[in-house]
């Protein structure tokens, strides 16, 4: 997935748990959440799709 640049401190972690552990589904939807709050609905959907393929 190709988030945006610049997303901040939960969306690193987010994304640090799911390179640790891609079967974090909680790691995905946070992601999510994240994106979607930094108006970034693209990318948000990819983590969601994601999220409940899991």
């Amino acid at each position: 997935m190709n988030p945006p640049r610049t997303t901040g401190t939960a969306f690193d972690n987010a994304q640090k748990a799911i390179d640790t552990n891609p079967a974090f589904k909680q790691a995905y939807e946070l992601a999510a959440r994240v994106l979607q709050a930094l108006g970034d609905n693209q990318n948000a959907a990819r983590y969601r799709e994601a999220a409940q393929k899991l």
